[in-house]
């Protein structure tokens, strides 16, 4: 809102009448980023003109007028311009009576109150309500206001986008001090070069659970290394697309590591996708090689990709070497690519290399990892959150429990969280609320807890972080490594 004074400079006399005339009309005003500063003070001078027919309007009228449900105030903050220059008029006054240090107390009901007061030097003053902003709040309001006005008189010609808000030392704790996340990590080392030192540390840890079933991490090392070896004699090298259509199991991360491990690129192909979405894939990437398992062999759309099932070929690929085989891969070749979800138009597929998926797991700041965690591989394989579940794990000792293939309920998904002990759990925004309003008791056992993929729910962030002690990550962590 802004305060007209009622006083139009038309009326003859109107200076001298006596009486309150002022009125607070509420005030519109669209600024436009491209606009330049002083073509835009222009067009908001000819609406306070035009504004000027109003102001003797009640904000009652103005109220009926609107939009604006009665009962909602149409603004919470005013301006108001002290044009009035009480010194030099008692100055005119003349006689013996000498008037000093006047001091006026004024009050609104508003929360936020700016008063400009013109002279040799322009004086702003911000009244506000103590229990909607405390004063740190307001000092930071008067300081931006203190640069917008600088920027205005520094350079009048200039767009209102380029106008500076933020003082300098603002720029730098939000350029500099809070910007200084980098973190040392193994940038020269890929995916399965760090999975294997970890094999060498922990041989003997679980690195996989799904229902009764379990692979320490020598034996997935192991079979990761048999599986890549086969693929290396049927043509896998750096970069090469190989195929990934299996259902959550302990082959799917096999047939992951064992891509890796051959110097190929793995292409998730989630079995639930329809039919043509999957032969778009196949067509677009042209992979060699298409990793899956028996029962699902039937259910792809044609394709020229060599088909290795990883159940029924089980005993050829035991032939293979153990050892590790010996990569020519780099950090900057391909590790994976992922489809974006096309609902803003035709799938598009995400190049992303060794070095991004390493600096996403390794040495951050942002999540714990370490030997000691327990993950939840919750997410498809084709949604890249599962680069953090299965990479965040594997790469740190961790222990990774795997969910069944079918979506689960969340009564499934809290058992799954107790019976396993899971410590560490990534939740798309949905699933978030749906656990905090339904299982959030299932949730007392995580150590971390992130959420992502949309905007969360602020109510539904302070209930779980007021149920339970878990520290909170509101990100979405895969788009780190991309």
């Amino acid at each position: 809102g802004a305060t007209v004074s009622g006083r139009p400079t038309d009326l003859v006399g109107i200076e001298s009448m006596v009486g309150l005339f002022i009125n607070t009309l509420p005030i519109r005003v669209q600024a436009s980023p491209e606009a330049f500063i002083l073509d835009w003070l222009k067009q908001l001078q000819a609406q306070q003109v035009d504004v000027s027919q109003y102001e003797y309007s009640s904000l009652i009228q103005v109220q009926g007028w609107s939009d604006v449900p009665r009962g909602l105030p149409l603004f919470e903050s005013i301006v108001v311009f002290e044009n009035y220059p009480v010194d030099a008029s008692l100055q005119k006054q003349g006689g013996s009576l000498e008037i000093h240090n006047i001091r006026a107390v004024e009050r609104t009901n508003y929360p936020l109150t700016v008063v400009a007061e013109p002279g040799l030097e322009l004086c702003l003053q911000l009244n506000y309500d103590c229990r909607r902003f405390d004063g740190a709040t307001i000092s930071r309001m008067l300081r931006h206001l203190q640069t917008l006005l600088e920027g205005i008189v520094t350079n009048p010609r200039q767009r209102l986008k380029n106008l500076p808000l933020l003082t300098e030392q603002e720029r730098h704790t939000l350029l500099v001090e809070w910007n200084k996340t980098q973190t040392e990590y193994p940038f020269d080392k890929c995916i399965h070069q760090l999975f294997e030192a970890q094999v060498e540390q922990t041989p003997n840890a679980v690195a996989l659970v799904f229902q009764d079933q379990q692979l320490t991490y020598h034996e997935l090392n192991t079979r990761a290394n048999q599986l890549a070896h086969h693929l290396r004699s049927l043509g896998v090298g750096p970069d090469g697309l190989v195929g990934l259509c299996l259902e959550r199991s302990l082959e799917m991360v096999v047939g992951l590591l064992g891509i890796l491990k051959a110097g190929g690129a793995y292409v998730p192909l989630d079995p639930a996708y329809p039919s043509e979405r999957l032969a778009f894939m196949l067509e677009d990437t042209q992979v060699e090689v298409l990793l899956t398992q028996q029962s699902l062999v039937e259910k792809l759309p044609s394709h020229q990709a060599r088909v290795v099932c990883l159940d029924t070929d089980s005993e050829a690929l035991t032939q293979q070497s153990e050892e590790n085989p010996k990569s020519e891969v780099i950090p900057d070749h391909l590790a994976y690519v992922m489809y974006t979800s096309g609902s803003t138009g035709r799938p598009k597929g995400v190049s992303v290399i060794h070095r991004g998926v390493v600096r996403l797991v390794k040495q951050t700041n942002y999540a714990s990892f370490s030997a000691e965690e327990v993950f939840l591989q919750l997410a498809p394989i084709s949604f890249d959150a599962s680069t953090f579940e299965i990479w965040g794990s594997l790469l740190n000792g961790a222990r990774l429990v795997l969910m069944p293939p079918h979506t689960p309920s969340l009564q499934e998904l809290g058992q799954a969280l107790k019976q396993y002990q899971v410590t560490t759990l990534w939740l798309t925004a949905g699933l978030f609320h749906l656990m905090v309003d339904e299982q959030i008791e299932d949730l007392k056992g995580l150590r971390q807890l992130l959420a992502g993929g949309d905007v969360l729910s602020v109510g539904h962030v302070k209930k779980v972080l007021i149920y339970h002690q878990v520290k909170q990550s509101i990100r979405e962590p895969q788009r780190r490594h991309l």
